[in-house]
């Protein structure tokens, strides 16, 4: 998980939609590019936070808890509900962009069936080469 947020977060990672050597067939490559906005930073944040959280919990967490202390599970309750609190906001930015990415995808399949659409392109084309 650490090193997926560290793709997402990493601005300078390599173009991994990058053409190919050899085209052998028709090739479309859509980046999408994350500025570095306030908001965005904060999404970050965010993220590495969560990153850090999970290892926590998962790596050192149970032998924090006392199993047989009725305190003790109140507060482990507390703090499971608190990760929930700080994960769900970070969960609906990661939906939105997924929703966005699939509105994308069906926009581009919609022109790209579009006869006219596939007409204006390929005179585009030609018309830069000449």
């Amino acid at each position: 998980m650490g090193q997926l947020v560290g793709q997402y977060c990493d601005q300078t990672a390599p173009n991994s939609g990058a053409e190919p050597a050899e085209l052998k067939e028709a090739w479309i490559s859509l980046t999408i590019t994350i500025e570095g906005t306030q908001e965005e930073q904060e999404v970050f944040a965010s993220l590495s936070e969560v990153v850090t959280e999970r290892n926590e919990l998962i790596h050192h967490f149970l032998p924090k808890w006392d199993m047989l202390s009725i305190d003790s599970g109140r507060a482990v309750e507390q703090y499971l509900d608190q990760q929930r609190d700080k994960i769900l906001p970070v969960v609906a930015h990661l939906e939105s962009l997924v929703q966005a990415m699939q509105e994308i995808k069906k926009d581009l399949a919609s022109a790209l069936a579009n006869p006219d659409f596939l007409q204006q392109f390929l005179d585009r084309k030609l018309d830069e080469q000449d």
